[in-house]
C-alpha cells in the first residue's frame, strides 16, 4: 500500500511541471493585440461645389477631405480584434458635415441564401390476420390491409443574417462623424483605410483644423474563457491642419500649426520630471495622463494652452511654445472663417 502511494506521488511530482509548462506556454503565447494608428497631419482639401450650388448658394463651398488612417498590429492575434472607432470632429462653428465614406456596410459570413426544407407525413394503416387453430395437414390464414399515406413537403429560402462591418454617422449636431469598423472574413482590420468626408463651409473657406480620434477595442484572453475580458488595445489622437487646393499661404499656414504642436509635445516630453518636481504645479496630473497616450493635441489643448502661458510654474520654453501653439492654431482658425485680417499677411 505504501508502495503504490509513493509511485504515484513520484508520477504526480514528475507529470505537474510539464503540465504547468503547458500552461504556461498557451498564456505566454496568448498576448493580448496591441494597435498602433497613424496618419498625415496636413490634408489638402478639393473644392467640389457643383454649379447649381454655386448659383443658389454663392456664400457656401463644399470640401471634400481624402485622408488614410493605418493600423499596424504590433502583438497579438487580429482573431482577437473587435472594433475600431475613428470620430473626427471640426471645432469651427461655421463647418459642417455635407457627405461622408464609407457608409453602413452589412455583410454576412454565408455567400448564398439559406435554404430550409420542412416535410409533414401522415400515414393511416389497417390490417387483420387470421390463422385455424385446428390440427390437421393443412393451415388457414387470411389477412387484409387498407392504408393511406399523405406527404406535405415546403421548401423555401432565407436570406443570410447581416451584421454591420462598417457603421457610421455625425455627432456633435453635424459637426463630426464617427466609423465602427468590424473585422469580416473579407477583409482585415490591420492595413490603411481610406475615409472621405465633405464638408459644407463659408465660400470665402481656405483652411482650418480638425481632431481625429481612434481607438481599437479587443480580447484579453484569460486562461478559461471565463476570464477574457473586453480592453482597449490602442488609442491615438490627432490634430489635423486642412488647407484648400493650390492655396499656398493657407498650405504654409496648416504647416506652421502642425510644427508648433509637434514643438510643444516634444518639449512638455522633455521636463517632465521637472514638471513632476513642481510640487505646486496645479496641472501636473492632467499632464501625467496626457503622457498615457502619445500625441493627445486636443487634451493639450485643454489642459496648457488655456491659461497655463501665463503661469510662473512651467518653464519660460514651455511658456513661449505654448503661445507658438496658439498663435498658429488661431491664424489657422482665422483662414476657416474667412478672415482677411491684415495680422495674417
Amino acid at each position: 500500500m505504501c508502495s503504490t502511494i509513493l509511485f504515484r506521488m513520484l508520477v504526480f511530482s514528475a507529470v505537474l511541471p510539464g503540465v504547468f509548462a503547458i500552461f504556461e506556454g498557451s498564456y505566454a503565447c496568448a498576448e493580448a493585440p496591441r494597435v498602433h494608428f497613424d496618419m498625415h497631419p496636413v490634408i489638402a482639401c478639393r473644392d467640389v461645389t457643383p454649379p447649381e450650388m454655386q448659383e443658389s448658394r454663392p456664400d457656401l463651398r463644399l470640401v471634400e477631405v481624402r485622408f488614410d488612417v493605418s493600423a499596424l498590429l504590433l502583438q497579438g492575434s487580429e482573431e482577437d480584434l473587435l472594433q475600431f472607432f475613428y470620430r473626427w470632429e471640426v471645432p469651427s462653428p461655421d463647418v459642417l458635415v455635407a457627405d461622408y465614406w464609407p457608409k453602413t456596410k452589412l455583410a454576412s459570413d454565408q455567400a448564398t441564401n439559406v435554404t430550409r426544407e420542412t416535410r409533414a407525413e401522415r400515414s393511416n394503416h389497417v390490417g387483420a390476420a387470421m390463422t385455424s387453430p385446428l390440427d390437421w395437414p393443412g393451415k388457414v390464414t387470411a389477412s387484409g390491409d387498407m392504408g393511406q399515406k399523405t406527404m406535405d413537403s415546403s421548401r423555401y429560402e432565407l436570406v443570410p443574417q447581416m451584421t454591420a462591418v462598417t457603421a457610421s454617422g455625425t455627432v456633435q449636431r453635424g459637426r463630426g462623424v464617427y466609423y465602427k469598423i468590424r473585422p469580416c472574413r473579407s477583409s482585415t482590420l490591420e492595413g490603411a483605410r481610406r475615409f472621405r468626408i465633405v464638408l459644407q463651409a463659408p465660400a470665402s473657406w481656405r483652411g482650418g483644423d480638425a481632431y481625429l480620434e481612434c481607438t481599437a477595442t479587443g480580447i484579453d484572453r484569460g486562461l478559461v474563457r471565463s476570464l477574457d475580458e473586453q480592453i482597449t488595445c490602442g488609442q491615438r489622437r490627432f490634430v489635423v491642419s486642412l488647407y484648400l487646393e493650390g492655396d499656398v499661404e493657407a498650405r504654409q499656414a496648416a504647416l506652421d500649426f502642425i510644427a508648433a504642436e509637434t514643438d510643444l509635445v516634444h518639449l512638455l516630453s522633455s521636463h517632465r520630471a521637472e514638471l513632476q518636481r513642481r510640487s505646486r504645479f496645479p496641472w501636473r496630473q492632467r499632464l501625467e495622463s496626457l503622457f498615457v497616450t502619445a500625441r493627445s493635441p486636443s487634451t493639450l489643448l485643454s489642459v496648457v494652452s488655456r491659461d497655463a502661458a501665463d503661469s510662473p510654474a512651467l518653464p519660460p520654453e514651455v511658456q513661449q511654445a505654448v503661445v507658438e501653439y496658439q498663435a498658429a492654431r488661431d491664424h489657422l482658425r482665422l483662414l476657416s472663417s474667412g478672415s482677411n485680417d491684415e495680422s495674417l499677411h
